[in-house]
């Protein structure tokens, strides 16, 4: 790296919990630039208010849809901050990411 360069490391957070500790340590930690991809019952998060400030901050916000399917939330998927995505999409997130994390 170069004197005064940018550095512009990336990082796929993967939210799979369901519980207050999981978000407060991914919203502690995610970045601009960054992505939070929620899975599993990291999904249920999507029901919690203050899902939109995590978007404030620069972070992209996604969600597996097979997992918005398997918990019943596919009725309200629009009114939700975040972008379905499926398999092949989620392989491409971790390829456009330096990093990655997984918090539950």
């Amino acid at each position: 790296m170069t004197a005064g360069a940018v550095d512009k490391v990336s990082c796929l957070h993967l939210l799979a919990g369901a519980g207050p500790e999981a978000l407060d340590a991914c919203r502690s930690q995610c970045r601009a630039g960054d992505a939070v991809l929620l899975i599993d019952a990291g999904v249920l998060q999507l029901l919690k208010p203050g899902m939109d400030k995590l978007v404030s901050t620069g972070c992209r916000l996604y969600c597996l849809g097979h997992d918005i399917e398997a918990h019943g939330l596919s009725a309200a998927i629009e009114s939700f901050p975040a972008e379905p995505v499926n398999d092949s999409r989620f392989s491409g997130l971790l390829r456009e990411h330096d990093h990655c994390h997984s918090w539950t």
